[in-house]
């Protein structure tokens, strides 16, 4: 159902901005969830409570099997096992055993091989984690003799110590110094340790840059001795918009790491300034849908899971200080699109959306670098005509301590709080919004005679909100963790499904710091004292292990 999904928004609207929207989403969520303690496969082989098993591993990691079937057999050998299986099951209760052999029957009808054992393949099913590929390069600069050595491994998961290797598709390619992309090739994985040599690439003193896990071929983190300027050169001229964006991604991720750290890569910023310079000129990037995924930060959990202890304030403070200096720095550029795209912003969706979505960001780093006129024209769209351009205008304010926000929050709620649907937007945005008196606000939220603690969505609004605010929830007193907890406990007297999936915000305490840790811990402990509901008491007690 998500793979067919995936398939159709990406026909309905663009391939590769839906790409890299479920990589992202993978990233940020799935990966998460396969590193922690509540980690378990797609096929689960027991549980507690059937409906804690409504997961990302299970649905997203679920359709990006079914994605990498499709890539490893070709599209036209993938749809003629689609149609066996809709003849042999249609109608059914099927299985996903059922599903692969008739992908699998339906392409050897063509007499040619496989290319994969299907055993191995199936590892992906029960196999819980997500696999780690290492490359590193040997370069002949006389001979043009590239050698690639591709190693894979997966950490151990609970109950599951010991790991094999699995089938994994890597799309490649080369680009060259000039900026021209080879031809986009498939190498499947299936050994701890796989040699790919190249010959008879042009000699020159580095080798060309090397275009990896293009289309997102498998849902793996990987490392590649790439060096900051090979990251560039990819960011610039790589023909895979997967590739070229992740290539952005891995640049931001140094710039925001080292920002975290106190260590402020300044270099390396003049460098990413300049790319987006060429971006942002008249002459650079026309597609704004583009231009967004090539201007956005990583998402936080995706960070945290690159630092050696996770500290998720000091993230979020970094970008915070990274949109304030490059709304600094670029302010006429930025300026600049945004005149141009005026005119675009008032079109019928579809058309104008990519605009939109560039505005919003645009103003965030504007906004943050104290821009009055841009935080007037985000306070001014929240009683425009436009929804979306709405919660732009909301969350550019968000993160600001200034008068604007104070009003924009007000008027959104003065306007929608008599439908409920909508106001569950003003509930979430209020909870995750920067505040001394956060949890103090948080409670006000609960008290608000607006706020319907049986809606399982308003709940997850405002406490959803809350997990989604560093400032509050990672509070230095660990007085979030505690508030946290407590809300918990309640909710699972009334929503044991909610509650349950809520639990899992603590899922990451073991990659804090030692201090940190004690303050999960101290919530943790009111969760494990209390009387739980089977559902909760699962997750509690896999977080506790």
């Amino acid at each position: 159902t998500v793979f067919r999904d995936q398939c159709f928004t990406a026909d309905l609207h663009s391939q590769a901005l839906k790409r890299i929207e479920d990589a992202s989403m993978l990233r940020n969520t799935q990966f998460r969830e396969d590193a922690g303690p509540t980690a378990h496969p797609v096929k689960p082989d027991a549980y507690q409570a059937i409906d804690n098993f409504y997961t990302t591993t299970i649905y997203e990691k679920g359709a990006e099997l079914i994605r990498m079937l499709q890539t490893l057999l070709g599209k036209e050998r993938f749809m003629r096992g689609m149609g066996l299986y809709f003849r042999r099951h249609d109608g059914e209760a099927a299985t996903t055993n059922d599903f692969v052999a008739a992908i699998l029957q339906g392409a050897l009808q063509d007499g040619e091989p496989l290319g994969f054992d299907p055993e191995q393949f199936e590892r992906w099913y029960v196999q819980a984690g997500t696999p780690e590929v290492q490359i590193a390069r040997g370069w002949d600069p006389q001979h043009g003799r590239l050698t690639l050595t591709i190693r894979q491994t997966t950490a151990a998961t609970p109950g599951q110590p010991d790991k094999q290797p699995l089938v994994i598709p890597l799309l490649w390619s080369l680009v060259a110094a000039d900026g021209e992309p080879g031809e986009e090739q498939l190498l499947v994985l299936d050994q701890p340790e796989q040699t790919l040599v190249l010959e008879g690439l042009a000699p020159a003193e580095q080798p060309p840059a090397l275009s990896l896990f293009r289309q997102f071929s498998a849902p793996v983190r990987w490392q590649a001795d790439q060096s900051m300027k090979e990251l560039f050169h990819l960011f610039a001229y790589d023909n895979d918009p997967f590739a070229r964006w992740d290539a952005g991604q891995q640049l931001w991720q140094r710039l925001l790491l080292a920002r975290a750290a106190g260590a402020v890569d300044s270099a390396l910023e003049k460098q990413m300034q300049a790319s987006l310079e060429v971006l942002l000129a008249a002459d650079g990037e026309q597609d704004p849908a583009v231009l967004v995924t090539l201007l956005s930060f990583p998402g936080g959990a995706e960070l945290e899971a690159l630092q050696e202890v996770a500290e998720p304030l000091d993230l979020y403070l970094a970008g915070c200080d990274l949109r304030e200096q490059l709304g600094t720095a670029l302010a006429i550029p930025l300026q600049a699109r945004l005149e141009k795209m005026g005119p675009q912003l008032d079109q019928v969706w579809p058309e104008g959306q990519g605009e939109r979505q560039l505005t919003g960001l645009i103003w965030s780093w504007l906004a943050a670098a104290g821009d009055q006129q841009v935080r007037d024209q985000a306070l001014d769209a929240v009683t425009g005509p436009s929804m979306t351009m709405a919660r732009y205008g909301l969350r550019v304010l968000q993160p600001l301590d200034c008068v604007q926000r104070e009003k924009a929050l007000q008027r959104f709620h003065d306007r929608w709080q008599q439908r409920p649907v909508i106001f569950d937007t003003w509930f979430a945005l209020e909870a995750s919004t920067p505040r001394a008196d956060g949890l103090e606000r948080i409670q006000t939220l609960l008290d608000h005679p607006r706020f319907d603690p049986m809606a399982p969505n308003a709940v997850r609004a405002v406490l959803g909100g809350l997990a989604g605010n560093p400032v509050v929830f990672h509070a230095a007193d660990g007085s979030g963790y505690r508030f946290m907890a407590q809300q918990i406990i309640e909710v699972d007297q009334r929503n044991a499904i909610t509650a349950s999936r809520l639990a899992k915000v603590f899922s990451r305490w073991r990659f804090y710091s030692k201090e940190r840790q004690r303050q999960v811990l101290e919530g943790l402990a009111l969760l494990e004292s209390a009387e739980l509901s089977a559902n909760t008491r699962e997750v509690v007690d896999m977080m506790m292990a």
